[in-house]
């Protein structure tokens, strides 16, 4: 009897205990820099599907075709942080950060311009370099202005635009969603630092309208 009471209670303890969390997200095989997440399951307001996703960190790493937990950062900052630039804008020297880093506006206008299909900036390469010099994981000197608009380097002109956006007032994430990629269910062995776009409910909606509209179109003109 003894025996069955100390199984029973071993049994409610295990129903007790908190279920682990799944791997919900995975790196898919992809050697561009704007790499493929196949998200598995719903991550705060990102739903699953197949996202093209970018390096925030330079020096972290992830491993393809590898299934992660991935956590929302509603932050919007970086785990492990990395370089921050001292001031923020407008200043030249750059630091080693030992706690978190929260996103630049930048680098949110940046990559929606990149989610959007803005033809301008599809140029992935230069995307992420421009997104590493911006969240300073390159040890330069920042140059906050315009004047990288005319120049050769196309990732320059990325900086420069997205120096323009935020002095015109852009200070907001919009559809960006940063992602903190765990290789375990406990989070203590941690991955990479990744962006995906969320796009807003009313552009799905108008989205929708007008491939309704073509497909009404196409309907009469075949009357």
């Amino acid at each position: 009897m003894k025996t069955k009471l100390m199984m029973v209670a071993a049994l409610l303890s295990l129903t007790a205990l908190p279920a682990m969390a799944a791997v919900n997200l995975k790196m898919l095989n992809d050697s561009t820099p704007a790499y493929t997440m196949q998200v598995l399951t719903q991550i705060g307001d990102v739903k699953p599907g197949v996202y093209a996703s970018i390096c925030i960190e330079k020096n972290e790493t992830f491993s393809q075709n590898t299934s992660y937990y991935g956590v929302m950062n509603t932050a919007y900052q970086a785990v492990q942080g990395g370089n921050v630039w001292v001031g923020g804008f407008g200043s030249g020297s750059v630091t080693a950060s030992g706690g978190t880093d929260t996103l630049d506006y930048r680098t949110a206008w940046l990559f929606s311009q990149f989610a959007e299909k803005n033809a301008s900036y599809q140029n992935q390469a230069a995307l992420q370099a421009a997104i590493h010099y911006i969240e300073a994981e390159d040890n330069t000197n920042q140059i906050f202005s315009t004047n990288w608009a005319n120049s050769s380097t196309l990732w320059k002109k990325y900086v420069a635009a997205a120096d323009a956006a935020v002095v015109a007032g852009y200070n907001t994430y919009g559809g960006v969603r940063v992602l903190n990629l765990w290789a375990d269910a406990a989070h203590t062995k941690f991955a990479q630092d990744q962006i995906v776009y969320v796009p807003a409910p009313g552009a799905v909606v108008l989205a929708s309208m007008g491939m309704a509209f073509v497909g009404y179109l196409r309907r009469r003109q075949s009357i």
